[in-house]
């Protein structure tokens, strides 16, 4: 069974532009990496909706630009992360990154290695959403002084 991934339709008849989505979603990692502000905002939708659990400092649900550059901010407020991806999973309007998180915590200047999933949504060329997920248990070791 052949499909081409750049004109494919889902169940419904809808065209999906999966390969594209993954590359979209690549694009915003190399944004992000370069500190291209400019760049990682133009592939975001207005109403782009951003989450990740309340349990760590700058969790929250975040909708719009302005609130996605405020989540932002506050990651980088507490860490100096660097993202690896290890594997992209095309879903569709879904596409999943898995890989790791790396770096040291501002506050307390401890080291943190922790596995995280990123779930993207993307519609019309654009990312309407991200949902961060990682483990949470290390993380707050890293972020906590003692």
């Amino acid at each position: 069974m052949s499909r081409d991934l750049d004109h494919a339709t889902n169940h419904s008849g809808r065209m999906i532009l999966s390969t594209g989505n993954v590359e979209l979603v690549k694009s915003v990692y190399t944004a992000m990496k370069a500190g291209n502000i400019l760049s990682l905002f133009t592939k975001l939708s207005p109403d782009i909706r951003v989450w990740q659990t309340d349990e760590l400092p700058w969790g929250g649900t975040y909708v719009g630009l302005m609130q996605a550059k405020t989540f932002f901010g506050k990651v980088s407020a507490h860490l100096t992360p660097e993202v690896t991806l290890e594997r992209f999973i095309d879903s569709g309007d879904y596409v999943i990154g898995i890989g790791r998180t790396q770096g040291t915590t501002k506050d307390t200047g401890k080291p943190f290695d922790v596995p995280l999933l990123h779930l993207w949504e993307v519609r019309g060329g654009k990312v309407i959403g991200l949902q961060v997920f990682l483990e949470n248990a290390p993380m707050l070791a890293a972020l906590t002084a003692g």
